[in-house]
């Protein structure tokens, strides 16, 4: 009677260590997807912002900043 009780209590104590697992998997599952589209909107706006830059800067008919240059100067 007492082994019975023992694995009952073995295997009640496995399911709630699943259930935190399972729990943190989902908090995870969540959370990503908020997390990329974060990165991805503050990705894109600032690509935005980059271009719009450019723009302006062509309109006046100066040339682009010097980051820009260095980089073609590795090349």
């Amino acid at each position: 009677m007492k082994i019975e009780q023992k694995v009952k209590q073995k295997s009640m104590m496995s399911t709630q260590v699943l259930n935190v697992k399972q729990k943190s998997m989902l908090s995870t599952q969540v959370l990503m997807p908020q997390m990329a589209m974060e990165a991805w909107t503050k990705m894109t706006t600032l690509y935005q912002m980059g271009m719009k830059r450019n723009l302006r800067e062509r309109e006046k008919g100066s040339p682009p900043k010097k980051a820009a240059n260095v980089r073609n100067s590795q090349r």
